[in-house]
């Protein structure tokens, strides 16, 4: 079966009549905004941010100073939570690292891309796990840019499909003379 790609476009609307609800809005917001106290947030914070400190430590982590992206692999021995429940905690890992010097900040200047992945570990595995935890892999962020024999493939595929495309006119014409 082939499968293609499915491409959406879905218009993120930033009102600013106060009566309408806003569209957009980020994890920074619904963090500040969450009915707990205020020591409840500052204390999972925290808690984030220290072990974020004794990652740094242990690997003996330098400041990146060039563009990265960021791939989060949750790992759930239970309680599996599925890949948009992990933004809080991908938003609170990303912050310690910018807390604790490794990233200069966390715009899209410093953070291209990030992923995010979860899965259920295996049951035969499980029993090995301690905790859930999650791998975070720093990577340098290169954008792809085509090698000299992709950029001269794509073009014999378009002078293939050109003529294609003319053999097929041609096979027109010659039916539509043929039957005049």
């Amino acid at each position: 079966m082939n499968y293609k790609d499915i491409i959406l476009t879905l218009p993120i609307i930033d009102y600013w009549d106060k009566e309408k609800d806003k569209m957009k809005f980020s994890l920074n917001k619904i963090w500040a905004a969450w009915p707990w106290s205020q020591w409840l947030r500052k204390d999972k914070r925290t808690l984030w941010h220290r072990e974020i400190e004794d990652l740094i430590d242990d690997n003996n982590l330098k400041p990146i100073n060039y563009p990265i992206e960021i791939e989060f692999i949750f790992n759930w021995k239970s309680r599996y939570l599925d890949c948009s429940n992990c933004g809080v905690m991908v938003k609170l890992i990303e912050d310690g690292f910018v807390e604790h010097w490794i990233l200069k900040d966390d715009t899209n200047e410093f953070i291209r891309r990030i992923h995010i992945e979860s899965k259920l570990i295996d049951k035969k595995e499980r029993k090995n796990m301690e905790e859930d935890y999650v791998t975070i892999k720093l990577i340098p962020y290169i954008q792809k840019t085509k090698t000299n024999k992709e950029k001269i493939d794509d073009i014999k595929n378009e002078i293939f499909i050109k003529e294609l495309e003319l053999d097929e006119l041609r096979d027109l014409l010659n039916n539509k003379l043929w039957r005049d």
